[in-house]
């Protein structure tokens, strides 16, 4: 379990409660993690770093029905987290 944070193109701001497992082989770290945003948005989300090279990949599925709009966001060099629209 976890908390997140994340500022928005225009400048608001979400708050994330997060609920996953994780497992680590070497230095890759896999997490599978259930976000519920503090603007309702519900997320499944698969997160891989490795921690020697600095480098992540997060890939977010949407439970709500708004399509995504992007931004960035950085955890480790290269990730990117998209969230749903006002």
């Amino acid at each position: 379990s976890g908390e997140a944070r994340a500022l928005l193109e225009d400048g608001s701001a979400i708050g994330a409660t997060l609920q996953g497992v994780w497992k680590r082989v070497g230095s890759k770290i896999t997490i599978h993690s259930l976000d519920d945003a503090s603007n309702g948005d519900q997320n499944y989300v698969t997160a891989e770093a490795d921690m020697i090279e600095m480098q992540s990949q997060v890939k977010v599925h949407s439970l709500c029905s708004r399509p995504l709009r992007g931004y960035s966001m950085c955890l480790l060099k290269g990730s990117h987290l998209p969230v749903c629209p006002d």
